[in-house]
C-alpha cells in the first residue's frame, strides 16, 4: 500500500496526476483499513496536496519494510499508462519525469531502471525522438524483464 501511495505522491507533484485520482485510491486504502492511522490523517488532508506528498514521504522514508521492487513495478505501470495516453507531447511527459527522477530519494535516482529517467528526453534537444521512446521503453519494460530473469534462475 504504502508503495503505491508514494507513486501517486510523486506522480501528483510533478503533475502526472490529478488529485481526484490520488483522492479515489487514497478513499479505496481507507475504507479497506480504517484504522490505519496513516491513511486517517491522508483523509483529513486530501485537499492539500503538498501536506498529503510531505506526509507519504516521510512515512516511505520512515518505514522499514518499504519495498522497492514493488514501487518500482508500481511505478513503471503507471508511467507507462501516462506515456500511451495522448494529452502530453514527448517533450512535455519527459520534462515532467525528469523532475520526478529529481525528486525521488537519492539512493533510487541512479538504480535501474530509475537513471534512465534522468537521460531518456535529452536525444529530443537533437531531433532524436526515436531514440528517447526507446529509452522510454526500456524503462517500461524493466520490471518485466526482472520477471523473465528471475524465472530463469
Amino acid at each position: 500500500m504504502l508503495e503505491k501511495l508514494f507513486v501517486y505522491a510523486l506522480l501528483l507533484r510533478v503533475d502526472l496526476m490529478a488529485m481526484d485520482e490520488y483522492n479515489r485510491y487514497l478513499d479505496e486504502m481507507f475504507l479497506q483499513d480504517p484504522d490505519n492511522d496513516l491513511l486517517l490523517e491522508l483523509e483529513y488532508c486530501s485537499k492539500d496536496s503538498a501536506r498529503s506528498i510531505e506526509l507519504i514521504t516521510t512515512s516511505c522514508q520512515q518505514e522499514m519494510d518499504f519495498n522497492f521492487a514493488n514501487f518500482g513495478k508500481r511505478l513503471t505501470e503507471k508511467l507507462e499508462g501516462i506515456y500511451h495516453q495522448n494529452h502530453l507531447d514527448l517533450n512535455s511527459f519527459g520534462d515532467k519525469v525528469y523532475h520526478l527522477w529529481q525528486i525521488l530519494p537519492s539512493n533510487m535516482q541512479m538504480d535501474e531502471p530509475f537513471g534512465i529517467l534522468c537521460y531518456a528526453n535529452d536525444p529530443l534537444s537533437y531531433g532524436d525522438e526515436k531514440q528517447s521512446r526507446a529509452l522510454y521503453q526500456d524503462f517500461f519494460r524493466y520490471d518485466k524483464k526482472q520477471a523473465v530473469m528471475k524465472k530463469v534462475r
